[in-house]
């Protein structure tokens, strides 16, 4: 009986602790916002993330409704410079010291100010005007 309940209460552990850290791959970065409340994050990802998981994961984010929010997700191994973003301006700032880093770009999330959001694989298609910084 005792081993039952054992066995039991390690199942548990086990199966409720399974779906915890299926964000671990997703590493937050920067986050930047203007006075309209716009934002602008940055993360590393890496390789096994879903983009089921980045939606999941974007979808938690802060977003101010009526505002818009991009979400840059960069390779794991990228090197971009924290505190060029962190005292940037403006998100046009942000967007000049990203643009230098867009080899390193995997994906692009838009959450636009109807709450809708818009992934773009920019591996799949790296002329997108997100994926080149162009927008």
């Amino acid at each position: 009986m005792t081993t039952l309940k054992v066995f039991w209460a390690l199942s548990f552990l086990f199966f409720s602790s399974c779906n915890r850290n299926s964000f671990s791959g997703i590493i937050p970065q920067t986050q930047f916002t203007n006075q309209e409340f716009d934002r602008v994050n940055t993360y590393y990802i890496y390789d096994y993330i879903s983009k089921d998981q980045l939606l999941e994961y974007s979808s938690k984010q802060v977003h101010k409704l009526g505002r818009k929010s991009i979400h840059y997700y960069f390779s794991h191994n990228a090197n971009i410079p924290t505190d060029k973003l962190k005292y940037s301006d403006s998100i046009n700032d942000i967007v000049k010291n990203l643009k230098k880093y867009r080899h390193s770009l995997k994906f692009v999330i838009v959450k636009h100010s109807s709450e809708k959001m818009e992934i773009i694989d920019c591996l799949d298609d790296p002329s997108n005007l997100l994926c080149n910084f162009s927008q």
